[in-house]
């Protein structure tokens, strides 16, 4: 856990001059309190699958929050997890990728995001750390065939699902673009 000379600039590092209403808020952050993250779900629509992600990995472990895109939620939520606890305990590197498929049941590759993704994929995150800069690592999956969407006769589940998280927001040509600009 960080110290009051680490630098850390999240909500319970420096609290901000007023209290956080909402409920959903005070439960991510009594997780991130007693588990030391809090992995966030975000429902699928008509138009844009599911994901889940970290909060609280970059506070109290200095690792990059996790986020993982275009499965069932519930599924996304405990791979983000399985991961995150076998990264905290030193089972898995922080930096490894590909990932052994033995971890998480399923091919991945970590991959580093862009900040222009952030504040309109992680509004949680960007909250909790007041706008200061933080990390992401997609984890990326594989189709059935084991191939990823920078491969070529990708399914299309694989490619359209996940959007291209390392590569900057305005240069990615993916319909994910729609959502950040909503």
């Amino acid at each position: 856990m960080p110290d009051a000379g680490s630098g850390c600039r999240c909500v319970l590092c420096a609290p901000p001059p007023r209290e956080f209403g909402n409920p959903w808020v005070h439960r991510m952050l009594a997780e991130v309190r007693t588990r030391q993250w809090s992995v966030l779900g975000v429902a699928e629509d008509d138009e844009f699958p599911g994901w889940a992600y970290t909060v609280g990995l970059t506070h109290s472990h200095g690792l990059a929050e996790l986020a993982m895109f275009g499965l069932a939620v519930d599924d996304l939520q405990h791979w983000v997890s399985t991961l995150a606890a076998a990264m905290t305990s030193g089972r898995v590197a922080p930096a490894a990728s590909p990932i052994d498929p033995a971890v998480l049941g399923l091919p991945v590759h970590l991959r580093p995001m862009d900040p222009s993704w952030h504040e309109p994929l992680f509004g949680m995150a960007h909250h909790f750390y007041q706008g200061s800069h933080f990390r992401v690592r997609q984890i990326v999956w594989a189709d059935r065939s084991g191939r990823y969407p920078w491969d070529d006769g990708v399914t299309e589940q694989s490619r359209e699902g996940q959007p291209p998280g390392w590569l900057p927001a305005d240069r990615a040509g993916h319909r994910w673009l729609d959502l950040l600009t909503e």
